[in-house]
């Protein structure tokens, strides 16, 4: 199996139009969609366009060879088409049918915008014939009917050297089927011309394969276009990024290569065995310049107003509630733009990327066969929030310390090799994103020993599954009971050596049909309680060499499950993917204590 990149150029008459969502121009009904990774706003069609045209054009195809085809002749088949481009999942576990192609995001025109000017149209009234009142509609046209534009993009693969011959025979097919594309296509809009495409298999740029002194190391990000990691939602048409990308997407990404049912896993036999034995890290952003894995803001952390600016102190080794300078300090809750700044400055962390709103519908298909209807379907509008990943990248720590010591370089080195190829199919987006390999992991800022002046201070990096148990939890006035079950948790943690003695923390319900359906399918639907990235938890040590031991494997593997349930099958939260990263003894706990100014209320 190779890479292969399709380089695919659409020469259409204008007038062209895909219409973008968002602010349009005082007077505007109708603008031009231009491609928002690029300053000078070149007018682009998008690539999901590109794709919808295509599944129509070869569903079409499909259904007409399916019983009519000679015997020498290999046809487009429906098998081929969920294979290409994917499909919505099917089965009763919701087992996702990914695409094989990846599409570029936008696909530019190559020529310069030659029209500033707009068009015009009206309805007319069925009843009368006549211009309809208050139907006038202003229409935004780059360029000038009549027009030669070219809009050119790519589609990625890795395919056996006959399926991508294959491909591109039904690329051609598709593609020059297709009499126009974009908005308004009935009225002579975006007529197809011509099409050249070509093809060649993706040279990778060979990075240097090392061996790291540890049985880890860091990995850097760099998407290449805009991207979407969908947090949890409320509701079914908004969907908001995080700003981190999880290990465990990484590692599905990964997957789709080299897992069980990975297309490449004979080229990468070790780690095809060994796969769910890695473990990989949440990969957190920052501006390029910066190589520092940022942490994750404390929750012991506050600030108060001075007369002229805000402080930052951290309560970490307070019990109690308390002021300072006579003042109540903010926690994170409360801190309004320039303390949420402040704030990231002191955690290395770099102001949050510039974000994007991408608007899509739904197409409507017929009940029966693969046909489709290609109008949009009524109520199915969905937003995306997507992240401009310019002037940022993403770093992360791959962990092997769990696969044999026989078989951990070879499956190191393997690994290398499967990154120096890019993750393709990240997010909702389905965007590329590059990776260099770093010889050591990233580690954050500075902390003290393990075990300092007789406390623990250990602060969640990632989410993590501490309170299994959510129903000996009441929803409200919670307080002891909280306590008591954190206190009791970590005891078995840590094999009674540490004992809780305070802690700043927030939690958060995760759970939805999606969920029951992918991982808690052997069991009665409950959601599950994460303790959130920023909890800190401050211990007095029992057992000095237990605490010792317990910690540094936590560092170095993550927090382990409370009910011994380490299979992603059943449990997406676990260790491997991300969750339950700590990070201990953070030196800025004691540095920016309050000191002096600190006023305990009784």
């Amino acid at each position: 199996m190779k890479n292969y990149r399709y380089h695919i150029h659409l020469h259409l008459l204008a007038p062209v139009l895909s219409q973008a969502a968002g602010g349009h121009a005082h007077g505007l009904d109708t603008a031009a969609l231009h491609d928002s990774n690029d300053e000078a706003g070149v007018p682009s069609l998008p690539g999901s366009l590109i794709r919808g045209n295509l599944r129509h054009a070869w569903k079409y195809f499909a259904d007409i060879l399916e019983n009519n085809t000679p015997a020498e002749v290999s046809p487009i088949t429906r098998t081929h088409i969920t294979q290409w481009l994917g499909d919505k999942s099917g089965d009763q576990y919701d087992s996702p049918q990914r695409a094989q192609l990846h599409f570029s995001p936008y696909w530019r025109a190559q020529s310069k915008v030659s029209a500033t000017g707009i068009l015009h149209r009206i309805q007319i009234d069925s009843d009368t014939g006549s211009v309809k009142p208050s139907a006038l509609q202003v229409i935004e046209t780059p360029f000038a009917a009549g027009e030669k534009i070219t809009f050119s993009g790519y589609i990625d693969t890795a395919l056996d050297p006959e399926q991508a011959e294959f491909l591109y025979h039904w690329l051609n097919k598709g593609l020059r089927y297709l009499p126009a594309v974009g908005a308004l296509k009935g009225i002579g809009f975006g007529r197809i011309k011509d099409v050249d495409i070509d093809y060649a298999e993706i040279q990778i740029q060979a990075q240097t394969v090392f061996k790291p002194r540890q049985a880890a190391f860091g990995i850097c990000i760099k998407p290449q276009s805009e991207f979407c990691i969908a947090q949890h939602h409320i509701r079914d048409n908004n969907f908001a990024t995080q700003d981190f990308i999880p290990g465990g997407v990484i590692k599905g990404i990964l997957a789709q290569q080299v897992g069980k049912e990975g297309p490449r896993k004979h080229e990468y036999p070790q780690l095809a065995k060994h796969f769910d034995q890695l473990r990989i890290t949440h990969a957190f952003a920052n501006c390029e310049t910066r190589k520092q894995r940022p942490i994750a803001t404390p929750l012991s952390l506050v600030t108060i107003k001075t007369a002229e600016k805000y402080k930052v102190y951290d309560l970490a080794l307070h019990s109690q509630a308390g002021l300072i300078d006579r003042q109540a300090p903010a926690f994170a809750p409360d801190w309004k733009g320039e303390q949420a700044q402040l704030i990231a400055e002191h955690c290395q962390q770099a102001m949050p990327p510039a974000r994007n709103i991408q608007v899509r519908t739904a197409i409507n298909r017929q009940d029966t066969g693969f046909s489709t209807l290609g109008n949009a379907r009524d109520e199915a509008l969905f937003s995306m929030e997507t992240i401009q990943p310019e002037g940022y990248h993403w770093l992360a720590n791959v962990d092997c310390h769990q696969i044999p010591a026989a078989d951990r370089d070879l499956v190191i080195e393997q690994l290398q090799q499967l990154f120096s190829q890019g993750l393709y199919g990240l997010g909702k987006t389905k965007s590329f994103a590059t990776v260099e390999c770093l010889p050591e992991p990233c580690k954050p800022t500075a902390s003290h020993a393990l075990l300092h002046e007789q406390r623990v201070i250990i602060s969640l990096q990632s989410a993590a599954l501490l309170l299994p148990e959510i129903g000996a939890i009441p929803a409200t006035n919670a307080r002891q009971q909280l306590h008591e079950q954190y206190h009791k948790n970590w005891l078995q943690l840590s094999a009674s050596s540490l004992k809780l003695s305070h802690f700043y923390a927030t939690q958060t319900l995760t759970g939805s049909a999606y969920l029951q359906k992918r991982f808690w399918f052997d069991k009665a639907y409950n959601p599950q309680l994460l303790t959130q990235a920023g909890s800190v938890f401050v211990f007095d040590i029992v057992d000095v060499d237990t605490a010792q031991e317990k910690l540094q494997n936590w560092l170095t593997h993550g927090l382990p499950q409370l009910d011994g349930r380490e299979d992603w099958q059943t449990n997406p939260y676990i260790a491997n993917n991300g969750y339950g990263e700590i990070a201990v003894n953070l030196k800025r706990h004691w540095q920016q204590q309050p000191g002096e100014a600190w006023h305990e209320l009784s």
